[in-house]
């Protein structure tokens, strides 16, 4: 009888463990003050960051060779939208140093001339600071004539997984 209990309380547990581990839901990461934010992934399979009051959205990539990609993005961040073709910026506070990164134009054959709706940077010194989770993030950038400082969180690409 108590071979049969244990048994049954080994099973629940387990069972319990195998479905709570993969809900199906997207991902989520607590961040200083206890806020939570969920992993969205954009159309290049790249972590979303809200800019304005999600007016638009920016899809970060981090590449091979120290590449940082952001592609510019609509209110449900699905498509592409094109700015003004000149460098985006990433500001940090890092190690008590305040970085500042340009990412330039690298327009996509859909963008129209003297617009690019992607930014590109291959400073080894950005995929640096943005690997270290204790740095503050923020995003800036010009929309037609409105400027947006998007602040975004550590993206830990080993924490989160997608449900394909």
């Amino acid at each position: 009888m108590r071979l049969n209990f244990l048994w049954t309380a080994l099973l629940s547990v387990g069972s319990l463990l195998f479905f709570a581990g993969c809900s199906g839901k997207p991902a989520r990461e607590q961040h200083a003050g206890g806020e939570h934010h969920h992993h969205v992934h954009g159309p290049h399979e790249g972590e979303l960051i809200e800019i304005g009051d999600e007016e638009y959205h920016a899809e970060l990539l981090m590449g091979d060779n120290n590449t940082v990609t952001i592609y510019v993005l609509d209110k449900d961040g699905k498509q592409a939208v094109p700015i003004a073709a000149e460098p985006i910026k990433i500001s940090m506070v890092v190690n008590a140093t305040q970085p500042e990164f340009a990412l330039e134009p690298k327009p996509q054959e859909s963008d129209p001339a003297g617009k690019s709706s992607r930014f590109e940077s291959t400073k080894p010194e950005l995929g640096l600071a943005l690997g270290n989770p204790d740095a503050q993030r923020e995003l800036r950038l010009k929309v037609g004539e409105k400027e947006y400082k998007a602040p975004f969180p550590y993206f830990d690409e080993e924490e989160h997984h997608s449900h394909k």
